[in-house]
């Protein structure tokens, strides 16, 4: 079998702690923060490019954060966000459900 050569690297602290951390959702604007963060002593041109090299960055983020999360394993979704993953469970379900009825059909259909 060959190998699709797909290395893990395992990711730095700072972008599991990030990745981690406890937020409303992934790509939402928590990313950005509260509150006002405008450097002080910049005048006219200079504050806005500053200002919006710091908002593409936080976008730039929050992108970065939401593929990574789109990316993941099931088991790091959990880890990440400690939900429960229902949509298994609901699987299972059916799973379980449809084997019910297939055996049903089969017991009802060797005794006629």
């Amino acid at each position: 079998m060959a190998s699709s050569g797909y290395t893990c690297i395992p990711d730095s602290a700072t972008e599991k702690h990030k990745l981690l951390s406890s937020m409303s959702s992934y790509g939402s604007q928590d990313v950005l923060g509260c509150g006002s963060h405008h450097p002080t002593g910049l005048v006219g041109s200079e504050f806005h490019r500053q200002l919006l090299d710091k908002d593409e960055e936080e976008e730039e983020e929050a992108l970065r954060r939401k593929l990574k999360y789109f990316f993941m394993s099931p088991c790091d979704k959990y880890h990440a966000k400690r939900r429960k993953p229902f949509k298994l469970g609901l699987q299972l379900l059916k799973i379980i459900i449809v084997t019910v009825q297939v055996d049903t059909i089969m017991i009802h259909r060797s005794t006629v």
